[in-house]
């Protein structure tokens, strides 16, 4: 990232690994259907980027009775390894606590965070990298019978 600074004006001339992060509660939860302004995001930008968009299978099979196997349910999931950039032990509290809400989105593509994120320290005045697994939400909707 190459930055130029003239006066009060920052510019920036190289695209960098960097996301908006928009987050908020799911009101729904347990069938309430609590009203919420359609827009309304905590919304912060942060270092970090995605590799690694890999399927996760999970499928019941089961076995007739003359040996042939059956799938009975297939779920397909897409994962991304999520890897932020160093940062502080406050921003990677607050960063938790957004992978952590119901309704989370990185640059406008819904997410979900199974698990704990892990952290990758460093030896820099208390800096880390965070790590996370996210699945796409929505990427496949319906049960796959074979």
């Amino acid at each position: 990232m190459i930055v130029y600074s003239k006066s009060n004006t920052f510019t920036i001339t190289d695209d960098c690994d960097n996301m908006l992060i928009a987050y908020r509660n799911n009101f729904d939860a347990y069938n309430f259907e609590w009203e919420t302004f359609e827009n309304m995001y905590q919304q912060v930008r942060i270092g970090a980027f995605l590799r690694s968009d890999k399927p996760a299978v999970k499928e019941q099979a089961y076995r007739k009775t003359n040996g042939v196997y059956r799938r009975g349910n297939t779920f397909i999931d897409k994962t991304i390894e999520l890897h932020s950039d160093l940062i502080d032990e406050e921003t990677r509290d607050s960063f938790v606590v957004a992978l952590k809400h119901s309704d989370f989105k990185i640059n406008g593509t819904d997410y979900f965070c199974f698990g704990d994120p892990g952290y990758e320290d460093n030896e820099f005045n208390n800096l880390a990298n965070l790590t996370a697994t996210l699945y796409e939400q929505g990427f496949n909707q319906s049960n796959i019978q074979c």
